[in-house]
């Protein structure tokens, strides 16, 4: 998981490795525990945000898709805040997960949350079309500073005019981008965004 930033108007607050029980005696939740960023933003509306990047396990995608709001309570508590993105490697489509599983995932099924990323986004760089990448957004402030219609893959294989042999070496998923509108009238753009 990588979050590009630019120091001048974002910085970091905190970070920590969200803990989801023991390994020894195996009653963690996910297999690869999800880690979480808080940002300080001045100029936007929400003025913080925490990034919680996860890479849900393919095996257990049903189940530790529904752990996600466990964390995202979690997250909500420890930094006080509602703005939270979860965000990456969620393995929830094709055949890691099937479509009529939605219904069982709390987050999916809430207006309390926007998922950008459409099940039609395909964010793998090979032949097949799936949508594993994805972004899970929070907080009535952070939703309301989304930007309908920026939210998708960079398809940097194309960008750059790679074959899929090179892209491969680059990586097997595409980056997944949106974007927030900005608040500071000196330095007002079409928008900030947030890539995973």
């Amino acid at each position: 998981m990588t979050y590009f930033r630019t120091k001048e108007k974002i910085s970091v607050v905190t970070n920590y490795t969200y803990d989801d029980g023991k390994e020894e005696i195996q009653n963690d939740l996910f297999s690869r525990e999800p880690f979480v960023v808080l940002f300080n933003i001045p100029c936007t509306e929400f003025k913080n945000v925490a990034l919680v990047g996860v890479h849900i396990a393919p095996e257990d995608a049903f189940e530790e898709m529904k752990h996600l709001q466990k964390v995202r309570d979690s997250v909500s508590r420890k930094l006080r805040t509602s703005n939270i993105i979860l965000m990456g490697d969620m393995n929830a489509d094709c055949n890691f997960f099937r479509e009529s599983k939605w219904q069982e995932v709390p987050m999916r099924m809430s207006s309390n949350y926007l998922w950008p990323i459409c099940d039609d986004t395909d964010t793998t760089v090979k032949s097949t079309h799936c949508a594993y990448d994805r972004f899970i957004v929070g907080g009535r402030t952070l939703r309301k500073a989304y930007i309908p219609g920026y939210a998708k893959a960079y398809r940097f294989d194309d960008a750059f005019s790679l074959s899929q042999e090179e892209a491969l070496k680059v990586s097997d998923h595409y980056p997944v981008e949106i974007s927030f509108k900005e608040d500071c009238a000196a330095r007002r753009t079409e928008g900030g965004n947030i890539i995973g």
